[in-house]
């Protein structure tokens, strides 16, 4: 069990027009949620106003796992601020490997302090050790980690905010500071872009088991035209701060169909940063993962486009890099439990005897195994399903799957022509067996009127391949 408390009662503090010294302000939000309050509206450019929502996680609880496959089936990102040296310390958090793909599907990593220590309960030499240990770790783990900080129990001062920013955090977000219908009457509606403050980032109270979809959807309304960053903790569990799947998943499925919205992590918010291509804009659409509505398989290919590649592999297991919108790249979501993880799809070849199951994955609980008793011709290779291939353009891209094998395997890489034919992409080329996890990176030049694509690693003899955590990584224009 978590030795970590509730956030307390939510206070937020507001740097006025770059002054330190401002009001602390608290916030109780009662059992029936956030309240509507009409809120002043930002025009864009088009005279829109547009909404940025950040999906903010906190603590690393293991139960967030469920949110990977929630989030990338989506084109989604959030942010998770964890306490680094927690991760794996108990069945209560997120082991590494977990922490691996979560970073691995996009989302970002931030700060939440060494051992989830109040700040304002320590001195600040304490703190300093406290937040600057955390953030060196995460950023030792992941180059692009340690940009964004929680404060625990949303708990700061003028002071704790100067320990932040030194430790080199952009941005830390506080509890509270955002007006309800019963509340802070006087308060924003939401945060702004850019923030007053960026080192106390305003919030509602944390997302609890009694919020209600409609609460989740009036706190985005009430701040149209401004930053919206929603407090989770656990998912699907019991608890006091847990949303459940289905409130968690239509929420996510509203977000993406709301018009005007954005949904961003904390630090591409605060850079600049363009959203994934999969969120919603001034005008309404649906993630990238569903549009694709082509059923021609790979068996149908009958031209083979000239490009370049290179490959390697990797025998440790470092941190994959921060994937496109590969729907279940974790494999991890079999909804319909036909042993196939979703959105993808299986090819067994010709004449092939040939089994398939869900077994014990690279960093998540799943991976997909593919035996091979007896072998006569083509490809045993899993590929995403031409439903879910996500969308690419011309450029040169990486292809990552981590592996397991028996005998060696070769890189099958596919993309979809505008027509809707598939076509191969590159000469295979092959890995050697391994018994331990390895990774096989493949570099293709995919070339104009490519509009999908989608790729795996095959066997052709008799044997056995496990895949997990596919990526891909654009590297070029």
């Amino acid at each position: 069990m978590s030795t970590a408390r509730p956030h307390s009662d939510p206070r937020s503090r507001r740097r006025s027009l770059g002054v330190l010294a401002v009001a602390v302000i608290t916030i109780l939000l009662g059992a029936e949620g956030f309240a509507t309050v009409a809120a002043p509206t930002v025009p864009a450019v088009d005279g829109t106003p547009v909404t940025t929502v950040s999906l903010t996680w906190d603590d690393g609880r293991a139960s967030q796992v469920g949110t990977i496959a929630l989030h990338e089936q989506r084109g989604l990102r959030a942010t998770y601020y964890v306490s680094s040296d927690l991760i794996g310390s108990s069945s209560y958090y997120l082991d590494r490997p977990t922490l691996d793909r979560v970073h691995a599907a996009g989302n970002e990593i931030g700060g939440h302090g060494d051992r989830h220590v109040d700040l304002k309960s320590v001195d600040l030499a304490t703190a300093r050790t406290l937040v600057c240990g955390d953030r060196e770790r995460q950023s030792g783990w992941y180059p692009d980690a340690g940009r964004s900080f929680a404060y625990p129990f949303g708990s700061f001062t003028a002071d704790l905010e100067q320990v932040v920013a030194g430790c080199g955090y952009q941005s830390a977000r506080a509890v509270g500071g955002v007006r309800t219908a019963t509340s802070c009457t006087n308060c924003p509606l939401a945060e702004s872009i850019p923030p007053t403050d960026p080192f106390a980032l305003i919030t509602t109270s944390s997302v609890r088991s009694t919020t209600t979809l409609d609460d989740l959807k009036a706190l985005v309304d009430q701040g149209t035209g401004g930053w919206v960053l929603p407090i989770f903790h656990d998912l699907g569990v019991s608890g006091t701060y847990s949303v459940s799947v289905a409130v968690y998943t239509a929420f996510l499925d509203w977000l993406m169909t709301r018009p005007a919205t954005v949904v961003r992590t904390v630090a591409d918010v605060l850079t600049g940063a363009p959203p994934p291509t999969s969120t919603t804009s001034t005008t309404s659409t649906t993630s990238t993962s569903s549009t694709s509505t082509s059923t021609t398989s790979s068996s149908t290919t009958s031209t083979s486009t000239t490009s370049t590649s290179s490959t390697t592999t990797s025998t440790t297991s470092t941190t994959v890099p921060s994937s496109s919108a590969i729907t279940n790249a974790g494999l991890e979501s079999d909804v319909d439990r036909d042993r196939v993880p979703d959105c993808w799809t299986t090819l067994d070849g010709v004449g092939n005897r040939v089994s398939w199951s869900r077994t014990s994955g690279h960093a998540g609980r799943w991976g997909e195994q593919a035996v091979v008793r007896r072998w006569s011709a083509g490809d045993v290779v899993l590929l995403s399903d031409p439903a879910c291939a996500p969308l690419v353009s011309a450029g040169t891209f990486d292809l990552g799957v981590w592996y397991t094998a028996n005998a060696s395997v070769r890189f099958v890489v596919e993309g979809r022509m505008a027509e809707g034919s598939w076509t191969s992409l590159a000469p295979a080329a092959s890995f050697a067996s391994s018994r331990s996890w390895t990774r096989a990176v493949r570099r293709v030049v995919v070339p104009e009127g490519v509009t999908a694509l989608r790729f795996g690693l095959a066997l052709r003899s008799t044997g056995q391949i496990i895949t997990d955590d596919y990526t891909l990584v654009r590297v070029a224009p």
